[in-house]
């Protein structure tokens, strides 16, 4: 089989499979974790979601974490779509030391991986059940989330090749 027929079987799927082939092929091609940080970031993951469901976590929404995130690189925040709160994870800016240009484009495609997420939360792969896991195009990063009846959880926004907290050496 040729790429132009697999191009032309894949654009006749629903759109839910499209999106699920476009994950696989992401994974596959480009945004494969190191199955050492992989690892690191599934026990992250467990320990994350056990703050969140005993209470020891403080959620704050979305909209907030990204404007603090985008004011301490002077860039603008992203548009944060509607449809539920969002329980977002600790941590500053991974782009602390680029440039305003590079931050603020990858907070565009974060928020398009969250508006995706948020459109179909079922819909993208177990990374460690009950999470979720849902990869940028470009940037080497996954949201990992709940899907829960009210609420989607953003547990972790992951560097695939970053262990959990290599970011904490950043703050000041």
């Amino acid at each position: 089989m040729t790429v132009d027929q697999i191009v032309t079987e894949a654009r006749q799927l629903p759109r839910e499979q499209k999106s699920e082939l476009f994950d696989w092929l992401l994974a596959e091609s480009f945004a494969q974790p190191d199955p050492e940080i992989d690892a690191a970031w599934r026990v992250e993951t467990r320990r994350r979601i056990e703050e969140i469901q005993s209470g020891k976590f403080r959620a704050s929404p979305a909209s907030k974490s990204w404007a603090n995130s985008a004011r301490s690189l002077a860039c603008e925040a992203p548009h944060v779509p509607s449809g539920g709160a969002a329980g977002v994870g600790r941590g500053r800016p991974l782009l602390r030391g680029r440039s305003p240009s590079a931050a603020q484009h990858f907070y565009e495609e974060i928020d398009e991986v969250l508006a995706e997420i948020r459109s179909r939360p079922g819909l993208r792969r177990m990374f460690d059940p009950p999470a979720r896991r849902h990869f940028g195009p470009i940037f080497p990063y996954g949201v990992v989330y709940l899907d829960q009846p009210d609420t989607i959880w953003i547990v972790a926004v992951m560097h695939f090749k970053q262990e959990p907290g290599y970011w904490r050496k950043r703050l000041g």
